[in-house]
């Protein structure tokens, strides 16, 4: 690519080449920091509690990939792509990571993950790490948002993954300090190793959470490449064989630059307060606070109804047996019976509500869950909106949540995302280990060099 082959990859570029941390305001860089310990503890956790990490880490050690950057929770050392496909990886594996819900897309796995193991590999300071960190974001949520996340899913691709690995290679270079004109190469050489096909919903497999870790590594890969002069395909976003058209149906290009409203898309980004699918989060709000404002006990709730839109319950509702009975923790994220069951019992929903996932007391109440369609979340949609009854002693109780908390409407303060990492991290770390990981990351807008956070990181 030259300079005078203008496209939207390169005009995407010089955005992200000219944003400054000076520009960002306040609550967008507080955001970002947010975002860094949401990943954190997420892949904290999942190093020692997803199937898939040991196995994971195994292959990437088999395949050589000794370095300098930091994978959360393991000890050793690694190159800075191995780092972000681990790192990546383990915090797409909980159904626990952040969430666009207009784009339909989790940027914070693969753009914090890339953004962070380019920093330890750079030296930079937390003011470039942040800045790249929400660049990054915007990368990837207006490339989901252009391409028509529907249309994505439709043709079997997952945004987070496809969408989410252009918007790593941004954070990398944006780190780097690359020009626009490498990271328009950069965009072009990481089209060319895209992939999230969604056939890993068939069976569970473990790709699910792989493919955002290689979105993650492939990032760093491209804008290496990119940084040693290789050429990447000019129009690499609305060429022919661009990714709007090979992975959606062409979508809306404009939609890619938009007007650059001064809000970035990580403030339009909503952190999980559930582990688990996002279409469950409003109706396990509404049923715990019933369940505490009426002071119930399991034994007085007759029935539980929950309306939700006709795209939720492809995802989380139906009939199938492993939906009132899962058969995996990954069936019972993606079970609103499951998640209304414990919202019932419990009031809340937290990671080590799926240690034992034949619970009678869960498996019981889930049978007195109801999950339907209900046209006003349809006509909600994209707000995550749910509509539920409950049956309690010969009355019914009536309520809705349109917006789920977490949501950048209902968003979580930073008292709520401490406590989101504290109770995945310190089962793991010790208490102070905890407090010095939140200390660094809270203060990264003064830090030197990220080091300070990442050698805080490891095993």
């Amino acid at each position: 690519m030259t300079e005078s082959d203008h496209d939207i990859g390169l005009a995407l570029a010089s955005y992200v080449e000219g944003l400054s941390f000076s520009e960002l305001e306040p609550a967008t860089v507080e955001r970002a920091k947010q975002a860094v310990l949401d990943v954190v503890g997420i892949a904290m956790r999942a190093r020692y509690e997803a199937p898939s990490s040991i196995a994971f880490q195994s292959a990437v050690a088999a395949l050589g990939s000794a370095g300098s950057c930091t994978a959360i929770g393991w000890g050793d050392a690694y190159a800075p792509q191995a780092a972000a496909l681990l790192n990546a990886a383990n915090a797409h594996s909980l159904e626990f990571d952040d969430t666009h819900e207009a784009a339909l897309i989790h940027p914070g796995a693969p753009v914090v993950a890339a953004a962070l193991a380019a920093a330890e590999d750079h030296g930079a300071g937390g003011r470039l790490l942040l800045t790249a960190i929400v660049a990054g974001y915007d990368v990837a949520v207006r490339l989901s948002l252009a391409s028509g996340a529907a249309a994505l899913w439709k043709r079997g691709f997952s945004p987070t993954p496809v969408c989410g690995g252009f918007g790593a290679t941004a954070a990398a270079a944006k780190v780097r300090g690359a020009t626009a004109l490498e990271l328009a190469n950069a965009f072009g050489i990481h089209l060319s190793q895209t992939g999230g096909s969604t056939q890993y919903a068939e069976n569970g497999a473990w790709t699910h959470a792989l493919q955002v870790g290689f979105a993650s590594h492939d990032a760093i890969v491209a804008e290496r490449f990119a940084s040693f002069g290789v050429i990447g395909p000019t129009h690499a976003l609305e060429g022919a064989a661009g990714l709007l058209h090979s992975y959606s149906d062409g979508g809306d290009p404009s939609l890619v630059l938009d007007t650059w409203d001064r809000r970035h898309e990580i403030d339009r980004t909503g952190f999980k307060l559930y582990p688990s699918c996002r279409y469950t989060h409003a109706a396990i709000d509404t049923i715990g606070d019933l369940v505490r404002e009426l002071d119930l006990r399991a034994e007085e709730i007759d029935a539980i109804r929950v309306g939700l839109s006709t795209k939720a319950i492809g995802w989380v509702g139906g009939d199938a047996a492993h939906k009132r009975a899962p058969r995996s923790v990954g069936d019972a994220q993606f079970s609103m019976y499951f998640c209304a069951a414990l919202a019932a019992l419990k009031g809340t929903l937290i990671w080590d509500d799926y240690r034992d996932l034949s619970d009678l007391r869960i498996l019981q109440m889930a049978k007195r869950v109801a999950v339907t369609p209900d046209p006003r979340a349809d006509a909600l949609e994209p707000r995550l909106a749910a509509f539920v009854e409950l049956d309690v002693r010969g009355e019914t109780h009536e309520r809705a949540s349109f917006i789920a908390r977490g949501s950048p409407e209902r968003t979580l303060g930073w008292d709520d995302v401490i406590a989101k990492f504290e109770s995945l991290a310190q089962p793991m770390r010790a208490k102070k280990w905890c407090e010095r990981i939140i200390s660094a990351v809270r203060g990264l807008d003064s830090a030197g060099s990220v080091r300070a956070l990442t050698s805080e990181l490891g095993a």
